[in-house]
């Protein structure tokens, strides 16, 4: 009896989809962390989004095997430098910054890695950084989420590859309540504009 051949475009789309979804509650659970002010996991949790979120796209590519031994190390930087070839033309260089300030929360995951003169700071809006008063205090190294440039990033990015109606669909209960508490960039809203944005 032959095999039944998986015809390669249902292949990518299970590989998105299967990536998109972890990427969305891991997003979900950072966005909560923040709220609960939950530091350093929040910022574990926004790296581990940006990461399935990456694969998503990527996976358009690659296959589960070839990601899994590509990116085995979890560095965000060569994942967006891939990112961004892949989806040319579309403008991505500004969130460069965002791909550099996550993936140093993947450093401190454990606590052995972490140093004594860490700073950790969480924002909920772009444009007003919290800052620490004390000089002395200001000379460690600081780890950052700010939570509208994280969402920001996310819309733009699922907008690339995800129907914004397919996320509509899936978020529910509290899952949907802490996806959209002050939440100035939900997937589903106002996306037609965003996306001509992305390209323009």
């Amino acid at each position: 009896m032959n095999e039944i051949q998986i015809p390669e475009s249902i292949q990518v789309q299970h590989r998105v989809q299967s990536y998109y979804d972890l990427a969305l509650q891991y997003y979900i659970l950072a966005r909560q962390g923040v709220i609960c002010h939950s530091m350093p996991v929040a910022g574990n949790l926004a790296h581990h989004a940006i990461e399935m979120l990456l694969h998503a796209g990527l996976s358009k590519k690659h296959t589960f095997n070839e990601l899994e031994r590509k990116y085995h190390k979890h560095n965000l930087v060569p994942m967006w430098v891939e990112f961004k070839e892949l989806f040319f033309g579309i403008k991505l260089e500004k969130y460069n910054k965002v791909i550099g300030r996550y993936n140093k929360w993947e450093e401190i995951r454990f606590p052995r890695a972490r140093k004594s003169n860490i700073i950790m700071f969480f924002d909920i809006r772009k444009g007003k950084e919290s800052k620490m008063n004390n000089q002395k205090d200001r000379r460690g190294e600081e780890y950052r989420i700010n939570l509208e440039e994280l969402d920001e990033f996310f819309k733009s990015v699922t907008l690339l590859f995800i129907n914004p109606e397919y996320v509509k669909t899936i978020l529910f209960g509290e899952q949907l309540n802490v996806y959209t508490k002050d939440n100035y960039h939900i997937v589903w809203q106002n996306w037609e504009r965003v996306f001509t944005n992305l390209k323009e």
